[in-house]
């Protein structure tokens, strides 16, 4: 697994072990990802917009 972003700062992390990484590419995907408590390690491959949230 190779991290980019803030996970590869500072000589990265150790997170998530030997877990297989899941590649998201959109809202639905990452939301699922996030939501399945196997996953481990996520990357997301693509720009992925989040909905916004409103009240009412």
């Amino acid at each position: 697994m190779r991290f980019h972003g803030w996970a590869s700062q500072n000589g990265g992390t150790t997170g998530g072990g030997t877990a297989q990484e899941t590649v998201v590419t959109d809202y639905a995907q990452l939301k699922a990802a996030l939501q399945n408590t196997a996953v481990k390690g996520i990357n997301a491959s693509a720009t992925i917009t989040v909905p916004a949230i409103t009240e009412g």
